[in-house]
């Protein structure tokens, strides 16, 4: 479900660029 789906993945994009950050 998209409802799970999109939060989680905002979440690990914003995790990955604050670690390239």
């Amino acid at each position: 479900s998209y409802t799970g789906l999109v939060p989680s993945t905002m979440i690990h994009v914003l995790h990955l660029t604050s670690l390239h950050a």
